[in-house]
């Protein structure tokens, strides 16, 4: 009797009707993501731009270059795919209902053990620096591999889960469309369980690092006996040596000396030398152009004359300088992902609480669930703001591009 009373519908007729459906009720969140979707991409190709010209590439820089490729693999294909599931709730293709979820799950675990190794590098910076001068470039390149490696094989699990399931009957239409979930209930739950436990053991173990290198910088920079680089005697010495005009470094006394004084690469602290006009073409452009011409590039500053800065002040600094921004970073990953974990807990402990609510909340859960989008566009902001050396070097790749022209 059920079937003699249900109407005839065509399948693509159908699946049609069902996607404009769902696509006009997600159209602020659909909007929302077509925002960051652009300013991520280029934000994050403007940070590894700006950074992979650098001829002498640090760890941190590194890792830096590899967290923006990260973020603009997200922003340039995850985010339009996940605007493209919302304007097709119906599903044909099982490839398609297992890539999705599992480019997002693999993006944040990537995310998060890459921030991880960040931590670690500036923590190993800290209290080996002697030794961290030293670690080769292949070394790095490794720890990034493996952690985004690690993070595409931990989200594997995620492929075998999700699957189109058919036969979903839509109102008093006859035919039945497929849609893409997890049909297993207990394993929907270990899959959070899983990752939440590793995404909130990270952010712990992030945490606990970045804490111990703000109160190892706190000591070197305080003074403390025992632990400090530079005593009094030696403060006086320096200064005295600085008021003679010598340039030299005092000799180290212990590896806290040399942690002050070498604790990181000179390439870190130095202006970037990789946009100089001198460095590109535009130097054998201005040889050979007018002197009217030459203005157009920056040219070179000689070396300032100054005293030098007290080395364990400017040393300590520097050192948590660095560690500060990419704190930063990790707070603004941790604050983005969080509003998704809580609602997914809910989620999992409530199944169905969405069913027959109003569409304003359906929307705002839909916008929460993709807030963590905002990490993926927000560190190139962060690095503008905050680091005046990454505006420098923005500023010297626009103007020598314009020498060029």
């Amino acid at each position: 009797m059920e079937n003699a009373t249900c109407l005839p519908v065509p399948q693509d007729t159908l699946n049609a009707l069902l996607d404009r459906t769902y696509a006009r009720q997600m159209l602020p969140v659909i909007a929302y993501l077509l925002v960051l979707c652009p300013v991520g991409a280029l934000g994050n190709l403007l940070v590894i731009l700006v950074n992979g010209a650098r001829r002498n590439k640090s760890s941190s820089t590194r890792f830096i270059l590899a967290l923006a490729g990260a973020d603009f693999l997200i922003s340039a294909v995850v985010v339009p795919m996940k605007v493209f599931s919302y304007y097709h709730i119906t599903y044909t293709s099982d490839a398609w209902c297992k890539i999705n979820p599992y480019l997002t799950t693999a993006s944040v675990l990537s995310s998060t053990f890459l921030l991880i190794a960040i931590a670690a590098d500036r923590f190993y910076a800290v209290y080996w620096p002697v030794q961290y001068l030293s670690v080769k470039k292949g070394r790095v390149l490794a720890a990034i591999a493996g952690t985004l490696l690690l993070g595409g094989v931990v989200a594997i699990p995620v492929v075998l889960d999700y699957q189109v399931v058919g036969g979903i009957r839509v109102g008093p239409a006859c035919t039945t469309v497929s849609q893409c979930y997890v049909t297993d209930s207990t394993q929907v739950t270990v899959l959070f369980i899983v990752t939440a436990v590793l995404f909130f053991l990270s952010v712990l173990v992030m945490a606990v690092l970045y804490t111990l290198v703000y109160y190892r910088v706190s000591q070197l920079t305080a003074g403390i006996p025992g632990q400090s680089a530079v005593g009094p005697s030696l403060r006086g010495g320096w200064a005295g040596r600085s008021a003679r005009g010598h340039r030299h470094d005092p000799p180290a006394t212990s590896t806290s000396d040399i942690a002050l004084r070498d604790v990181r690469r000179p390439e870190e602290d130095q202006a970037p030398a990789a946009y100089t006009c001198r460095n590109n073409r535009a130097e054998s452009l201005q040889q050979q152009s007018p002197p009217a011409l030459a203005p157009s590039c920056p040219a070179s500053q000689p070396p300032s004359s100054s005293p030098p800065q007290h080395p364990s002040s400017s040393a300590a600094h520097r050192q948590y300088r660095v560690a500060k921004l990419l704190l930063l970073v990790t707070l603004v990953f941790v604050l983005s992902w969080l509003p998704f974990w809580v609602l997914s807990l809910y989620e999992v402990a409530d199944p169905g609480y969405l069913a027959g609510k109003p569409t304003a909340l359906v929307q705002a859960v839909a916008f929460i669930n993709d807030l963590y989008f905002v990490n993926n566009a927000a560190n190139p902001v962060i690095y503008t703001f905050v680091q005046k050396s990454f505006r420098q070097r923005v500023a010297r790749l626009l103007l020598c591009r314009r020498c060029l022209r």
